[in-house]
């Protein structure tokens, strides 16, 4: 299939599924219930080098935070470095070519993926193009720089691993995908000398780190007879702690499987393209309609429900100080406890949708909006 098709069957695809499972944004959301506030955020810069990602919602440009310093990217071709402590630019560049990933950071250099089937990477320190790389196909999944590889999944369902110092293809895994996908920005995950990558087709792919399968699994099957009920895709990136695959799907499944053997260690329904946030006994997320769970980690059992975020397009969710802190499609941060899921505080960046994860380091907190605004928060 030509990157042409690809292209159009991503951007239909993500459009009937908005439609069918999302408020448009000219609907008016549920009023918010009123929050008896019981912790303190406080904004400590604003940083507006970055033009965000528009229109195109669907796209996730993660900034990567590290040694201090948050690396991002825009939509339009910038990348930028800009200093954690107080948001000053430490450095930007712009490329000709349409950015759709986050950043990856490591071995000395900063890497994104572009929808024209590019990886461009860049010096770490001053933010020099170095090399680019041409794929097969759309890259919507930010790269992962590990095992002195630049690992990148693309939209055709390959695992490209990279020389990190001229961006030549080391090794090139094929899984495949389906005509119909609804995003595919899940980035692979390294767990000690394992790749984990999920894929369009509700599939979960464990390779060696020279790109050998190891074991593959089905997490979900295409149900129903129109285009969007068979769209089953991992949007999410899968978590591992303790040789224990975290893995979530579009119109799916829940679950957690044994790194080694894929043996099924539990699973509940469930429909979610976000991520997923762990801490010693519980599994965090938010669905498709805005519900965010708290699950138990060895059984999936139910912790709480919080449902009052209905239709708000919400992030994954992130964790600070017994906090469970998620974004919503109006700029809102909302702080929910971690033992019961109710409200105990709201922020409102700016009226501009929150479209990646909060960024947690320490008492900070880092929020990236649609419009490209970077804001840091303190927890007081």
């Amino acid at each position: 299939m030509t990157r042409i098709f690809y292209s159009t069957i991503l951007l239909s695809c993500f459009l009937l599924a908005s439609c069918a499972h999302h408020k448009k944004s000219n609907d008016k959301l549920p009023q918010l219930p009123e929050v008896k506030s019981e912790v303190s955020a406080k904004p400590v810069w604003s940083n507006t080098e970055g033009a965000g990602v528009g229109k195109q919602t669907y796209l996730d440009l993660m900034p990567t935070l590290h040694d201090n310093v948050l690396y991002a990217s825009d939509a339009k071709g910038r990348v930028f470095a800009i200093n954690a402590t107080h948001g000053k630019t430490m450095w930007s560049t712009r490329v000709k070519a349409p950015i759709a990933t986050g950043t990856a950071v490591g071995d000395g250099i900063v890497a994104v993926g572009t929808s024209d089937a590019r990886v461009i990477a860049f010096q770490q320190k001053t933010g020099k193009e170095i090399w680019q790389a041409t794929l097969s196909n759309e890259v919507l999944a930010a790269p992962v720089i590990a095992h002195q590889h630049v690992l990148v999944k693309t939209v055709d369902g390959k695992v490209y691993a990279l020389n990190p110092q001229n961006g030549s293809v080391t090794w090139m895994y094929d899984h495949g995908a389906p005509s119909l996908i609804l995003r595919a920005v899940s980035s692979p995950v390294v767990a000690g000398d394992k790749i984990v990558a999920g894929f369009s087709d509700g599939q979960l792919d464990v390779l060696s780190s020279d790109g050998k399968l190891i074991w593959q699994k089905s997490l979900a099957q295409p149900m129903g007879s129109t285009a969007v009920e068979q769209m089953v895709d991992i949007n999410a990136d899968p978590v591992v702690v303790n040789g224990v695959v975290y893995v979530t799907t579009f119109q799916g499944n829940i679950g957690a499987y044994a790194l080694h053997s894929g043996e099924l260690l539990w699973e509940d329904k469930m429909s979610s393209y976000s991520g997923l946030a762990l801490n010693q006994e519980q599994v965090f997320t938010s669905d498709e309609h805005g519900d965010v769970w708290a699950l138990d980690r060895s059984s999936g059992k139910t912790f709480w429900k919080q449902v009052q975020l209905k239709g708000r397009t919400l992030t994954a969710p992130a964790l600070l100080e017994n906090n469970v802190i998620v974004g919503d499609q109006e700029g809102h941060i909302h702080f929910l406890s971690e033992n019961d899921g109710h409200f105990k505080g709201r922020v409102q960046v700016n009226s501009s949708a929150i479209v990646t994860t909060p960024i947690v380091n320490g008492k900070m907190f880092y929020v990236m909006t649609a419009n490209g605004n970077l804001v840091a928060y303190r927890m007081g």
